[in-house]
């Protein structure tokens, strides 16, 4: 017989379970606390103490696991005390017991038996699977500033502007002269120096039709330039996700809870995960804050409590137990 998980079992439903011959199990309800020297962050719930001095019996243990185990209370009676005879016995030795789902208990220097309880368990069913974590307090990181390298520049000396005016007037001299002198020539070249009679020579000028076809071609070659045709762009493909309907809640039914959002969206693909590694996951109908994920449901506490301990190690250790 395992008794602490028959004390474990009767906390979630009483406040006050008696070990007869060894102390009781005190279940008192607190709210949350942050410890700022371990930055330990303790969630809301019922914590256990233990008072060695409430050592009678009052029947409350003794029924239960007998009617758990099918067995007369007259034994059960006998085993209890053998096992908290074995537990004294090893707490006289210096010996340090743990029980599963209770806590630790030892004896001090000064002779006086202590128990540490063990946080990690929520006995209120409000917040059953929230465990103790450790709040990391924000670490400020200075900006780093970027050094950019100033690239050396090489000095270019000012082209004078008295230079630049100057060339642009011989330019233009130059231009002025050279028209001057073209039409200058071909009054000397027709004038006759000897007194001779002069002859009136004929420059052959192009033909309209010459003209135009060689504008016609330069045209041509300038205006033609590559044509780039744009490429046929992907369609991209829309993949409609329907989104899973949720099961109503039954009531009196336990459900282990691993997963608890405000999107209705993270529900869904936490519940198709689930699905696709095995399990028979439902979404509980939106409460007003959250979509609740279970990943299943129990038709009694005792069954749930068993359940959640295989799920907080197969798929999410904050699992807990809601009832609606």
């Amino acid at each position: 017989m395992t008794l602490e998980r028959h004390i474990s079992r009767l906390l979630f439903s009483h406040d006050l379970v008696v070990v007869p011959g060894f102390g009781a199990f005190v279940a008192k309800s607190f709210s949350a606390e942050l410890n700022g020297a371990t930055q330990m962050f303790v969630p809301p719930g019922r914590r256990l103490s233990f008072q060695p001095a409430l050592r009678n019996d009052d029947g409350l243990l003794l029924n239960a696991v007998s009617k758990a185990e099918n067995r007369h209370v007259d034994v059960v009676r006998l085993e209890i005390s053998d096992i908290v005879s074995h537990w004294h016995s090893k707490l006289h030795k210096g010996e340090r017991i743990r029980l599963d789902d209770l806590g630790l208990f030892y004896i001090d220097r000064q002779g006086e038996l202590q128990f540490k309880p063990q946080i990690d368990l929520n006995y209120d069913s409000e917040f059953f699977g929230l465990g103790v974590f450790r709040a990391s307090p924000l670490v400020s990181i200075p900006k780093e500033s970027r050094v950019v390298p100033l690239h050396e520049r090489k000095d270019r000396k000012a082209f004078p502007l008295w230079r630049a005016v100057a060339v642009a007037v011989g330019v233009t001299g130059l231009l002025t002269i050279g028209g001057i002198k073209s039409e200058i020539t071909p009054d000397l070249a027709s004038f006759n120096w000897f007194g001779s009679d002069s002859t009136d020579t004929e420059v052959p000028e192009e033909s309209a039709s010459e003209v135009a076809a060689e504008t016609e071609a330069v045209s041509d070659r300038e205006i033609e330039k590559p044509v780039s045709t744009p490429e046929a762009s992907t369609p991209a493909i829309e993949v409609n996700v329907e989104p899973v309907a949720t099961s109503p809640v039954e009531r009196g039914t336990y459900y282990v809870i691993v997963g608890s959002f405000v999107e209705k969206a993270n529900a869904d693909d936490l519940y198709r995960e689930l699905r696709q590694k095995g399990f028979e996951p439902v979404i509980l109908p939106f409460d007003g804050k959250y979509s609740k994920v279970a990943v299943q449901s129990f038709p009694s506490r005792q069954a749930a409590v068993e359940g959640l301990r295989t799920y907080k190690k197969e798929v999410q250790r904050g699992a807990w137990i809601y009832r609606k």
